[in-house]
Parts: structure tokens; sequence; C-alpha cells
């Protein structure tokens, strides 16, 4: 089966998801590894980073939901940013 792509009820409204928030993450994380070579634990950190800003502050009036989870991405990825240059450059 090849997964296209993941879809993320973060703030339970749909149905009770917090299980399936973590499967989703492990598989994003795996995905990470394997795409990009990103470490399972610096992919793993970045996913959770993500939900605790999430579910800190689901949504934003300021701006749309979509616009408002790619910033949350953004942030949790700048957190890892400098280790993840590190890991590109071969460093590692």
């Amino acid at each position: 089966m090849v997964i296209s792509s993941i879809l993320f009820d973060l703030d339970n409204t749909l149905i009770a998801t917090r299980k399936g928030d973590k499967l989703a993450c492990n598989k994003l994380s795996e995905v990470l590894w394997e795409k990009y070579a990103i470490p399972l634990d610096v992919a793993a950190s970045v996913c959770a980073s993500f939900l605790r800003a999430f579910r800190k502050c689901p949504e934003n009036t300021e701006m749309g939901l979509h616009e408002w989870r790619r910033l949350l991405w953004a942030k949790a990825l700048n957190c890892y940013s400098s280790l993840m240059k590190f890991i590109r450059s071969g460093s590692i």
C-alpha cells in the first residue's frame, strides 16, 4: 500500500485522535528519514514540537487555518534548522 497523504485532526474535532496523531507522526518521522535522511529522533522532535504548538493554539483568528498550520510547521522545523544544515552538509 502506498500512502499518498496524511490527514491530521489534531484538535479532536472529528474524532478522538490522540493515538492516531501519534501514529501519523511516527509515520511522518519514517518518511523524513527515508526520503531526506533526517534522523528519526530529530524528525520525532519536530513532529512533537508541532503537536505541542498546535494543541496549545489550534487556530489563529488573524489568518486562515492552512496558513496557521504552515506557520506552526515552519516554526517546528526552524527549531532544528541548525542541526538540519549540519546533517545536510554531510558532517554526520
